[in-house]
Order: C-alpha cells, then structure tokens, then sequence
C-alpha cells in the first residue's frame, strides 16, 4: 500500500508542477465542477428522457449511477475512508473548493464511466463520446488536485462495473420478456 501512496503523491506534485497551465485550467476545472453531484451525466440523462426513441438509455443512465453513487459513495468511500491528497501532499494546491468526502475512490469518475458504459449497452454510436468526457472527468479530478491516480483508476472501474450489471440485467430481461411472448 506504501508504494501506492508514494506513487500517488508523487503524481500529484508532478501534475501540478509539469502539466498546470491556464489553457488546461479552463478546460478542465470547469468540467470537474460540472461533475459536481453528478449534474452533467444527470442533465444527460433527462435530456435522453425526453425522447421515445432514447427513454430507455435516460433510465438506465439513472439506474447505473444511482447504484454506482451508493456503492461508490455510500459503501466503499466509507469503508477505505481514504483522505484527500490535498491533506496529505504536503504542498499540494487545488483548483477547486476542496471537498469534504473520502478520496477513494472518485465519485465524478465512478458516474462518468457509469453514464458511459450505459450508453455502451442502449446507444453504440454514443459511446466514443462517452469514454472521452468519462476519462477526462477522471483527468481534471487529478488536475484539480482532488483525488489521487489510483482514485481515478478505482472510481473507472466502479462505474465500468456498476453500468455492466445493470446493462446486463436490462438485456437479461429483455430476452425473458422476447421468450415469453412467443
């Protein structure tokens, strides 16, 4: 676990003394904040509601990140309760209001890729679109000097895994409801 968090602190300091710079400022810190308690993926998914042909992928976006926030945020930052870089990394500076939650693992990630990997299993040609904004969320929460890398890795697969599930239960269900009605 030591060379985790060395590597991790290390990262951090060598993200904010090599790769901080105002172009990036204004790209990413204005996409971390917009992950703020998941308000994007959220606005995403209402909006995909409003259309028949793309309601079910809006519900399953809800589905998916509703069951990555509680297993994500409820259960497993609590468990690891892992604290922030910003308090451990001595000479660490965010760019953002630090939060007030556990580190481990990435909240904005978790939903990001939860969101993405949902439109994997209910709209294909949407998840090219879906991975690049998830991974760059998982990229301007280490920029922000929020979260630690392996935060980011954690909450990815969080998400990745949590919008498997219930993509699979979707299609599971899907087949049941085809051989029922034949």
């Amino acid at each position: 676990m030591n060379l985790i968090n060395n590597f991790d602190a290390r990262a951090m300091l060598w993200v904010q003394e090599n790769l901080r710079m105002p172009v990036l400022s204004d790209i990413l810190v204005p996409l971390t904040r917009l992950g703020n308690a998941g308000l994007l993926f959220i606005a995403v998914a209402v909006i995909l509601l409003c259309f028949k042909t793309t309601r079910t992928s809006g519900i399953l976006m809800l589905i998916s990140m509703a069951a990555c926030f509680i297993f994500n945020d409820v259960i497993i930052k609590r468990l690891v309760a892992r604290p922030r870089p910003f308090t451990t990394v001595p000479g660490l500076v965010t760019l953002v209001s630090p939060p007030a939650s556990y580190s481990f693992p990435s909240g904005h990630t978790a939903t990001a890729f939860a969101a993405a990997v949902t439109l994997f299993f209910t709209r294909k040609k949407f998840l090219g679109i879906g991975l690049v904004v998830a991974f760059f969320m998982g990229i301007s929460r280490i920029y922000a000097g929020v979260h630690y890398p392996s935060d980011v890795i954690a909450g990815a697969l969080v998400g990745t895994l949590t919008a498997s599930a219930v993509g699979t239960l979707y299609k599971k269900r899907l087949r049941v409801n085809h051989n029922e009605k034949k």
